[in-house]
C-alpha cells in the first residue's frame, strides 16, 4: 500500500498480485511538502480491526 500526500490531494494505491490493483484520490489540504510512504496493508488492517468504532486521523507537524 502506498500513500502519496500532495498539496491538494491524497492518493492511496494498492497492488495485490492475487486481487489486482486500485487507486483512490481524496481531496486534502497539506501544509508540508509532498510525501510518499509505503505500508504493509495487513499491518494497517490489524490496527483498524482493534476497535469496531475505530476512526483513523492523521496529523503531521
Amino acid at each position: 500500500m502506498k500513500l502519496n500526500v500532495g498539496k491538494d490531494k491524497l492518493i492511496l494505491t494498492v497492488n495485490n498480485p492475487e486481487g489486482g490493483s486500485a487507486t483512490e484520490e481524496i481531496p486534502s489540504v497539506a501544509s508540508a511538502g509532498p510525501l510518499e510512504i509505503g505500508f504493509n496493508a495487513r499491518y494497517l488492517l490489524d490496527i483498524a480491526d482493534q476497535s469496531p468504532k475505530a476512526r483513523m486521523r492523521g496529523s503531521c507537524c
